[in-house]
């Protein structure tokens, strides 16, 4: 028994996602202060239950997602001179994993239709309907401009941003614009026919045959085979200003007239999208990738360590501390925190990585940051227990801490110095997760864009 999941079912479950975000917690978080065995060389991520418990050990913060803060997207294909592309086949299993679709310097997308001879050596650039033939032979169907807010967000050197538009925005700009381009392709090209795919030419051709299609639609218009020592080599679709595409194709053969004593030819045709070419640029393109976008802020209003970290991702619903409510909150802390009655003497030395020891419990924990404003002393901390310089071990108010960066030490406050995170361990579900080379928050002025890409 064999089964496949469809590119469209790749879809739903895309545009599912992005509609869930509106009524669920997603968050994006980092974490792991602690190195790596091999600082240039990350473990491989590995999914399951053991690891999730691992990641939510050095979990540091996290920041909740917006609707807004997610699109779909493309792999980036930046038109580049003497470059070969593909032109679109919708009989080709593999065409969402080839360029057959091109990205300008004037942030345009077209598809291409029909592949020239040889490189795209000319930059298409039209925003007609139509498909346009260049001089190099390429053909290009115009789909869209990316617009400007979602590139500013989202575009980076391997994705862009696209998006269709399901209904009449009634006069916003962009969207207005890509909605009357999405219904004059629908309107031109609905079951079109734009190419003849030559697989055998045959042989004995002679004379002046001719070729039409015989199919389900209307008003296809082929050009006479080009014949070349009796062997059919090319059947083009007739053209005058536009393509004579005809409309309604779901199935269509090649018959050829007047062959002249030849046999043998195969050819099929190459239908186009349902509802036509450029209707539906999501679908089109292969947009089943998601992008997560997330800016943080400096310390986001000191919730944010300023320190080094080596993992991020997606975490769905994670419940408030001690509860099982989902937070909503626009930021929460995912580390533990002690409040010290003193400054430690002599002064804590905050070199990543350090470790801090109680003394009366046997404690230890990574420091991820220290603040010291003159009346509050403050560490937040990490422990994790498949590390064999720290330890499980709670810390208790009579705990004196000892640093080994410099053996600064300080006491606990009484009371209130063990503050718990503001999530709940081990809660919601992990989506996702990247292991990096360390990143360095070094300022509260810092801001970090990061871009998450989940594919379907």
């Amino acid at each position: 028994m064999s089964a496949i999941a469809t590119n469209l079912f790749r879809h739903i479950n895309c545009d599912n996602f992005i509609t869930s975000i509106g009524t669920n917690s997603l968050y994006s978080f980092i974490g792991r202060s602690s190195p790596w065995t091999d600082e240039q060389t990350p473990d491989t991520p590995i999914d399951g239950p053991y690891q999730h418990s691992r990641i939510w050990q050095s979990m540091l913060a996290m920041k909740k997602i917006g609707i807004a803060d997610a699109i779909k997207v493309i792999p980036r294909y930046d038109w580049a001179i003497n470059t070969a592309y593909v032109a679109w086949d919708d009989e080709d299993p593999d065409i969402f994993s080839k360029q057959f679709y091109v990205y300008t310097d004037e942030y345009k997308i077209y598809k291409c239709i029909i592949k020239g001879l040889t490189n795209s050596t000319i930059k298409p650039s039209h925003t007609t309907t139509n498909v346009v033939l260049l001089a190099d032979g390429y053909a290009w169907l115009y789909m869209g401009t990316t617009k400007q807010t979602d590139r500013e967000k989202f575009a980076n050197s391997s994705f862009i941003p696209v998006k269709t538009i399901d209904a009449d925005p009634g006069g916003s700009a962009w969207e207005d614009d890509q909605w009357d381009l999405q219904a004059a392709h629908k309107a031109d090209k609905n079951g079109g026919i734009f190419k003849v795919e030559i697989i055998n030419g045959g042989t004995g051709y002679s004379g002046t045959p001719t070729a039409t299609i015989q199919g389900n639609g209307t008003n296809c218009s082929l050009a006479n085979p080009t014949v070349t020592n009796g062997t059919i080599t090319s059947i083009n679709v007739n053209y005058t200003t536009d393509y004579s595409h005809g409309t309604l194709y779901n199935y269509a053969n090649v018959v050829i007239g007047n062959p002249g004593g030849g046999t043998g030819l195969s050819a099929r045709v190459v239908l186009s999208p349902p509802n036509g070419h450029g209707t539906d640029i999501e679908k089109e393109l292969g947009a089943f990738y998601t992008e997560i976008y997330t800016e943080i802020v400096g310390s986001e209003s000191e919730v944010f360590p300023i320190a080094n970290y080596r993992q991020l991702g997606l975490i769905l619903d994670p419940y408030n501390y001690g509860t099982t409510t989902p937070a909503t909150a626009t930021t929460r802390i995912a580390c533990k925190t002690l409040i010290l009655d003193n400054p430690p003497n002599p002064p804590l030395v905050q070199i990543p990585n350090s470790i801090i020891t109680g003394n009366i419990s046997g404690a230890k924990a990574y420091v991820v940051d220290y603040l010291d404003t003159g009346s509050v002393y403050r560490i937040r901390y990490i422990q994790y227990d498949l590390d064999p310089n720290i330890n499980c071990i709670a810390f208790t108010t009579t705990d004196t801490i000892t640093s080994n960066s410099g053996g600064g030490q300080a006491t606990i406050k009484d009371g209130t110095g063990l503050l718990a995170p503001q999530v709940q361990p081990f809660s919601g579900t992990i989506l996702q997760y990247e292991n990096r080379t360390y990143v360095t928050r070094s300022s509260d002025s810092q801001t970090e864009k990061m871009h998450t890409i989940i594919q379907f």
